[in-house]
């Protein structure tokens, strides 16, 4: 019997895209605010955001929001963490963040949990808490369709601020929670890291205060040094509250000065001293082996001061710097695509893991053997970069893709969820970064972005050449005849590249029209539509059944699926192999006349991804765009059908 195969097409509309795929504007458009561009002006504070500052110097950040409803994410944020403990103390920032979950004043040994799995949450995605460096978070997330679930919320971040219970018995038994989650670090990454930071922050407490601690202290330190801990620094002028979802945001404000006004600061009180990375004037190095790693990395990492944004001279610079990152990536990822690449992947920016400073990186993965290949590669793009610049189509493209992203952001605003407007504002109090809303931001950058010149962008250029606070990081897996490059080798790669003669960049751009010869159309011969589940279907005069279903989750997103029964289980023999990695390759290597890079500039500025996949049972394709896009993710998809790109160079590459 031969087997009959039916192509599914499953789309879903998240804004206004009706039976007749008409695409309408967005309803979720209004008017932008007006931005002052000079640069001295402020960068404002969302302001459907209330913010506050109790009299003991607890600050609160509140924000209705409705998506997801009948949900609220609060969180106590604390401006402290493994930085500031003494000596007798390595672990205990982290050990007290344990104590919260094992008894408070109103909250007895498991009864907190037992709470939270009542009302229908669950420990891990909905209550939780981190300690790193700077900082401890603790994060709820609770049900709003009962009043008293919210009251109770507020209630255990009070306790957690103010009234933990250190029972003798309860420390000693969580002793072991502690070691065995300090024993489960004890894989590559964690040596690695034990290895890597004494070298990046030499001379720093960074060095010496991983958050996990010492297992020696975990095991043996006396009780009062895990309570002073807490009376030192758990104190509400280095607290913030943050609540933010589906209630009133008054009844909410009132409740939190009701229940957090009687914290009190400790007297004297501890001065909280930031911690400083002393600035080094030759390259550090960092080589470091384990038999558990399965890549080879080489990062060229030049600490510079943190970046602060306060004002529109100083989001601008950080557009600028991003455009710059952006532009160099971009030409990182075209290397890939070639045959017998330097590296498996690379990419540069600015960040940094620490609030002491803020690191231009440039990292590759690289071949076992390729470190210094890999390395020479990445800093022959930098010094390109640098020394001829980057050309107007490169600018316009990434400036295009950057002011969608943010359109695509701003439309989708009425469903941003709670929790990304929680994280935002704890980082508003821990590290004062701006929160001027969507809105303001997409007005700005289309103010700003036709103003921003080529010549602006260039002078951008990140110097990784220099020595000074510069440290170069490689991390190997540990094998007998992999042989580990010397700092001296690792010098010669920068002053061969700094002497090399290098050509401008070529931009490889097709005119070519995205589907250069349109199919003739077909016809719908048969129309259905279920009133109750507001479906269409139809099937197309090539046998296709096409199933529409408008939703309004989402306002700037259409998504599709498509599949037919078959799969690789259909292939036979050495068919079968091709069959099961051919999803794999296809996308990788371009579509119709267009290589991978000619395809990706063709559609920059463009929300749409097409995927196609085959797996066990099936094949078929995955899909999502803006609605805007709608017309052009049909064409990448009618071209993935019928004229899938051969490439033999490329597919060796990536084979």
């Amino acid at each position: 019997m031969q087997r009959r195969h039916l192509l599914f097409l499953v789309i879903f509309a998240v804004s206004s895209l009706r039976a007749g795929l008409v695409c309408h504007a967005s309803s979720a458009e209004t008017a932008l605010p007006t931005v002052d561009t000079a640069d001295v002006a402020v960068l404002p504070f969302d302001d459907a955001t209330t913010v506050g500052t109790l009299p003991n110097g607890l600050r609160y950040y509140i924000r209705e929001n409705r998506q997801p409803e009948d949900r609220a994410e609060l969180r106590l944020v604390l401006n402290a963490g493994s930085i500031l403990e003494d000596d007798d103390q390595l672990g205990l920032a982290h050990f007290v963040e344990h104590m919260a979950f094992n008894g408070s004043e109103h909250f007895a040994h498991n009864r907190l949990i037992d709470y939270m799995e009542h009302i229908g949450m669950e420990f891990g995605p909905d209550v939780n808490a981190h300690t790193s460096f700077d900082e401890t978070v603790f994060m709820l997330t609770v049900p709003t369709d009962r009043d008293s679930i919210v009251q109770t919320g507020l209630e255990i971040l009070r306790d957690w601020a103010g009234a933990l219970n250190f029972t003798p018995s309860e420390i000693d038994k969580e002793r072991g929670v502690v070691i065995e989650e300090w024993r489960r670090g004890l894989g590559a990454s964690q040596r690695v890291r034990d290895q890597i930071l004494p070298v990046l922050y030499e001379g720093s407490r960074y060095a010496t205060r991983l958050p996990i601690g010492k297992k020696q202290i975990l095991e043996n330190f006396p009780h009062g040094a895990l309570t002073r801990f807490y009376h030192d620094w758990y104190r509400p002028d280095l607290m913030a509250v943050v609540a933010v979802g589906d209630f009133d945001a008054k009844k909410i404000e009132t409740r939190i000065r009701g229940l957090f006004s009687d914290l009190s600061n400790p007297k004297p009180e501890r001065p909280r001293t930031p911690a400083a990375v002393s600035s080094h004037e030759t390259t550090r190095f960092s080589l470091v082996r384990d038999k558990e790693l399965t890549v080879s990395r080489v990062q060229v990492l030049v600490q510079t001061e943190p970046s602060e944004i306060k004002t529109v001279k100083d989001y601008r610079r950080s557009v600028v710097e991003g455009l710059w990152f952006r532009m160099l990536n971009a030409r990182l990822s075209e290397i890939v695509q070639k045959p017998n690449p330097p590296f498996i992947s690379a990419y540069t920016g600015r960040g940094g893991s620490i609030r002491a400073v803020d690191e231009y990186n440039l990292t590759a993965i690289v071949d076992d053997h390729g470190v210094s290949r890999g390395l020479k590669a990445v800093l022959r793009e930098c010094a390109r970069a640098a020394r001829h610049g980057f050309l107007p189509s490169e600018l316009e493209r990434e400036k295009k893709k950057r002011l969608r992203g943010l359109e695509r952001q701003y439309r989708e605003r009425s469903t941003t969820e709670s929790a990304v407007y929680a994280a935002s504002r704890s980082a508003n109090f821990l590290q004062d970064s701006p929160v001027p809303g969507i809105e303001y931001i997409y007005a700005l950058n289309q103010a700003l972005l036709p103003t921003i010149t080529l010549d602006e962008v260039n002078t951008v250029a990140p110097d990784f050449f220099q020595e000074k606070n510069r440290v170069i990081v490689v991390t190997q897996p540990d094998k007998n005849h992999l042989e580990q490059p010397t700092p001296a080798e690792l010098r010669e790669v920068f002053r061969s590249v700094s002497e090399e003669a290098l050509a401008p960049y070529e931009d490889e751009i097709s005119e070519k029209a995205l589907v250069q010869d349109p199919p003739a159309a077909g016809t719908i011969v048969r129309r259905s539509h279920d009133p109750d589940l507001d479906l269409y279907a139809w099937t197309l005069s090539n046998g296709a059944r096409i199933f529409l279903k408008p939703t309004d989750f989402k306002d700037d997103e259409v998504l599709m699926g498509a599949y037919r029964f078959g799969g690789s289980s259909m292939c036979e023999g050495e068919d079968h192999w091709s069959c099961d990695l051919a999803g794999h390759f296809i996308p990788a290597l371009g579509v119709g006349d267009f290589t991978p890079t000619q395809f990706a500039k063709k559609l920059a500025g463009k929300q749409l991804s097409v995927r196609p996949y085959i797996s066990r049972l099936e094949e078929g394709m995955n899909a999502a765009c803006s609605p805007s896009d709608f017309d052009a993710m049909l064409q990448t998809i009618y071209l993935y059908f019928t004229q899938p790109r051969h490439d033999p160079e490329t597919f060796d590459a990536l084979r």
